[in-house]
């Protein structure tokens, strides 16, 4: 388990998927859809990304405004909540992978967006492209990953162990920043996230529901624990064959 940093202050902390791109389709029993890697944003995920951004936005001059001395015209947050930039006082955070980046830029934060390979989804190697006719649960591997979900790594992939330590320096990135951060990734790294911020145990990650077309935000208590909130923007996705309940994406 990491041990996390006394550095809580205020602000809060948001964590989205990727919005829906352009050709998913629904998977196999542990992957919620398939899309190619390098697919653009459908319509759906265009109007997700939109709305994220007004709600990021709304939320971050709520901040500031909580924040503001209006007797010091020359307070940084004041000037900034004036002038309408609160998008560049926080921070902005996506995979490498196109729709992420494309789900940021859509959302027009106003932010510098920062692209980290260590958001990118887990690593589900030679199952990558496993479609709704694949019976996963027939494999001899998904028995064996079913007994130790943390540690049994995918056929030429990574296990969520490895996923937890790359984003080791992600979480003490956001966890310094003084302003609100937002993170723009895939299932099983906010899988990841939700459990460090919950406090939830490591081996029971994998049960974490990140639902699509949301927001989570995560908001910092007095007793240094930190209290989570699911704002839906938009209904459940249209992605044909999609299976909610499944652990994660995967892109081809």
């Amino acid at each position: 388990e990491y041990n996390q940093i006394r550095h809580i202050g205020t602000r809060p902390i948001w964590l989205a998927r990727c919005g829906t791109p352009v050709g998913a389709v629904g998977g196999s029993e542990i992957f919620p859809f398939i899309a190619p890697k390098d697919a653009p944003l459908s319509e759906e995920g265009l109007m997700f990304a939109q709305l994220l951004g007004e709600f990021v936005n709304s939320r971050c001059k709520t901040w500031y405004s909580n924040r503001v001395d209006p007797s010091h015209n020359n307070d940084e947050d004041l000037v900034r909540l004036n002038d309408g930039r609160v998008g560049a006082g926080f921070k902005v955070l996506t995979s490498t992978v196109p729709r992420a980046y494309q789900t940021a830029v859509a959302a027009q934060f106003g932010a510098k967006v920062e692209q980290t390979p260590n958001l990118n989804p887990l690593d589900v190697g030679v199952m990558n492209g496993f479609g709704s006719s694949d019976k996963v649960s027939d494999l001899e591997w998904y028995q064996v990953w079913k007994e130790k979900p943390l540690f049994t790594r995918f056929p030429g992939g990574e296990s969520y162990a490895d996923v937890v330590s790359r984003l080791e320096p992600c979480i003490t990135d956001v966890e310094q920043q003084m302003a609100p951060v937002l993170v723009i990734s895939h299932v099983s790294v906010l899988q990841v996230l939700v459990a460090y911020f919950l406090r939830t145990p490591m081996d029971q990650v994998h049960n974490i529901q990140i639902p699509m077309n949301s927001v989570l935000e995560l908001t910092p208590a007095i007793d240094g624990k930190w209290g989570l909130h699911i704002h839906r923007l938009l209904e459940e996705t249209h992605i044909p064959g999609y299976c909610a309940t499944s652990q994660k994406d995967q892109t081809n």
